[in-house]
């Protein structure tokens, strides 16, 4: 089908461009993925509002650098209430972390892909997710130890909340879903070695997103809430 005419300022869908989003008929996961990104740079490369930034390096460039940036300096998700260095650290921490010009760049994806945002955010989710099963090629990943130190960061700290209460609520409700998920799934495989508890996190994120019906995923954030949610009440 044709790729619908965006609204003004807005950028057009994406799934169309994306096979991960669409029914591919690939059946490898592993070649599924590394096709999604793929398609999605190239994509990020053609846009108008990428071009308009007009950045000294392409956008892969950009999120290589980035993965290394975080990879070597991880918050702390733990600990703020008995430590003010850790609070203040936590604070300004994507603000150090990452550098103006790639802060200006994930802004601009994020307002301009706003109706893209799911299928984008799953895709990433999914390829940080396969881990070693997927070996990572052209498309690094974080270690599986950093990327539970910044779901801790968004979901558990002072400073990471702040960053997602300034984003579109959309932004706010799907990072702390797969933040959530990043948690719950180190806390069943003991990996929480900071032992964030996640358990206050779930109903409120479910009766958030409960009023989002128009997501396209909403049904099954819904149901891994409330699996999460029941996980949790039978351990107590």
């Amino acid at each position: 089908p044709p790729t619908p005419t965006p609204e003004p300022g807005r950028s057009p869908r994406v799934e169309a461009r994306i096979p991960w989003a669409t029914d591919s008929e690939e059946t490898d996961p592993c070649v599924r993925i590394n096709n999604a990104l793929r398609e999605f740079f190239q994509y990020l490369e053609q846009a108008d509002y990428i071009a308009r930034l007009d950045l000294p390096r392409k956008p892969l460039a950009y999120f290589i650098r980035t993965l290394h940036r975080l990879e070597a300096h991880p918050p702390v998700p733990a600990g703020e209430g008995l430590s003010p260095a850790i609070l203040s650290a936590n604070v300004f921490h994507l603000y150090r972390a990452l550098d103006r010009e790639t802060l200006r760049l994930g802004a601009e994806i994020l307002r301009q892909e706003e109706d893209n945002l799911e299928v984008i955010l799953r895709m990433f989710f999914d390829w940080q997710t396969l881990g070693s099963r997927c070996p990572p090629r052209a498309f690094p990943r974080l270690s599986q130890e950093t990327a539970y130190r910044y779901a801790g960061f968004f979901l558990n700290t002072v400073g990471g909340r702040a960053y997602l209460f300034r984003r579109a609520v959309p932004v706010r409700l799907l990072v702390s879903y797969y933040a959530l998920c990043l948690i719950h799934e180190a806390d069943k495989t003991g990996r929480n070695a900071l032992g964030i508890d996640v358990r206050p996190f779930i109903l409120p994120l479910m009766e958030e997103m409960s009023r989002y019906t128009d997501f396209r995923y909403h049904e099954e954030y819904m149901r891994k809430l409330d699996e999460m949610d029941r996980y949790y009440r039978r351990r107590r």
